[in-house]
């Protein structure tokens, strides 16, 4: 284990509703008892990827804290070309889908002692299309809830819940897809296809029960109809995985072509309407403290 000697906190200030001057304070005062040279990024959406890097290349930290939600840790990632700088996440975000599936807890005083800790472990991250997502992505029915979601005025799940129904109501059919995966195709229709390095979203429920974030693979679950009853049993874990609900393949590449352009997000990021989408795996690429 290497001690850290500097760290570097990149903040975003907006997302969800925690008390980010607290998560600040708190770390500066913990660091300053443990001799640890702290410096403080504060996102503004302008260049900050750019002005990431930059501060690493300026600064060398042992270690980058993303306190924010998992558009704040992607962008933590993609700053990080190789494993001298780990990584440690604080959930402070509307959407905390990482950190859940980690098991880094919302108390913020216990996810600030494991962002301070000094053992780490490697995890893998996808490259979608050029993004880099190290979470869960999709196209289809979720993509689509998440892009009425960013165009609403509510935040946190209250906005989710309100955009839920026109979502469900708009997007009511399925879409044809094909999937090769390692030379294997497969053909059919489905209302969703996730993109998964991990097993939960956000709010806990577990799509992807198999899924490890260090095998060197990710799953693509092609969820072929809306069932409500299906949804909530993958809260508890017990979703059949080869029904005529979803399907799984497990792969380290493979291309995704739709009949029509399908809505995609990254992360829980909305991207943009797509018909195809590349994916491939870079094995146990960061190092993360959880």
């Amino acid at each position: 284990m290497k001690h850290l000697n500097q760290i570097l906190l990149v903040v975003n200030p907006i997302s969800g509703d925690k008390n980010k001057n607290r998560i600040i304070e708190k770390i500066e005062s913990l660091t300053t008892q443990q001799n640890i040279l702290l410096s403080v990024y504060k996102t503004t959406g302008e260049k900050d990827l750019e002005n990431i890097q930059e501060k690493i290349r300026e600064q060398k930290p042992d270690r980058l804290i993303s306190v924010g939600g998992d558009g704040t840790i992607k962008l933590c990632v993609e700053a990080l070309k190789d494993k001298k700088t780990s990584l440690a996440i604080i959930p402070a975000g509307s959407a905390n889908g990482m950190a859940t599936d980690l098991g880094i807890p919302e108390d913020i005083d216990k996810a600030i002692d494991i962002a301070l800790r000094e053992e780490t472990k490697p995890i893998d991250v996808l490259d979608i299309n050029g993004e880099t997502s190290i979470h869960i992505s999709d196209i289809g029915l979720n993509a689509s809830l998440i892009k009425n979601y960013d165009e609403g005025s509510i935040r946190g799940k209250l906005g989710y819940a309100i955009k839920s129904i026109p979502t469900l109501i708009d997007f009511k059919d399925p879409f044809r897809f094909k999937i090769n995966s390692n030379g294997t195709i497969k053909e059919g229709s489905a209302m969703m296809i996730g993109i998964a390095n991990a097993r939960k979203y956000g709010n806990g429920a577990i799509i992807n029960p198999k899924g490890k974030l260090d095998d060197g693979k990710f799953e693509i679950l092609i969820i072929k109809t809306f069932q409500i009853k299906k949804i909530f049993e993958t809260i508890l874990d017990e979703i059949p995985m080869h029904d005529n609900f979803i399907e799984v393949i497990s792969t380290d590449s493979a291309t995704i072509e739709t009949a029509i352009p399908i809505p995609f997000q990254v992360d829980g990021e909305y991207i943009s309407e797509i018909d195809k989408v590349a994916v491939k795996v870079w094995s146990q690429q960061v190092n993360v403290v959880y």
